[in-house]
């Protein structure tokens, strides 16, 4: 019986599972223990790890879903903002060929050929009043 205690504390029969190797001190809590009541105890140490380790493997789950709405989200704005893109270019092109036809209206209307044709006629008409004058 002591043979098994040994192997389940550890002991140099038994590998360890202690991190970093070497066998396990046997501890007060322990030393008063019978070998069942040492697995018992195992048992319960166990059955909450395992407890624990379904409630950790949820909250993963829960976090894994809400990385995937998160995902989703991000593509349905990403969509979005390429749709928008797409808008604003095309409103880009359509005012910059408005701008350039206002350029090219104020060119055509632009009053420095007015004001010469104004001169050109007025010479023309002191010319014509000139020759009315001597004939």
């Amino acid at each position: 019986m002591m043979d098994c205690r040994f192997e389940l504390m550890g002991g140099k029969k038994a590998p360890s599972r202690k991190f970093g190797g070497g066998p396990t001190e046997e501890t007060d809590f322990t030393r008063n223990q019978s070998t069942d009541q040492l697995m018992m105890s195992q048992q319960n140490m166990m059955r909450d790890q395992d407890i624990q380790l379904d409630i950790l493997s949820t909250s993963t789950a829960r976090l894994k879903d809400m990385a995937i709405g998160i995902g989703d989200e991000a593509d349905q704005h990403l969509a979005l903002l390429d749709d928008i893109d797409g808008q604003v270019d095309r409103t880009n092109a359509r005012l910059k060929n408005t701008t350039r036809r206002v350029e090219r209206t104020q060119r055509k209307s632009s009053t420095t050929i007015l004001w010469l044709i104004i001169c050109f006629l007025f010479l023309a008409l002191i010319v014509v009043a000139g020759l009315a004058i001597y004939l």
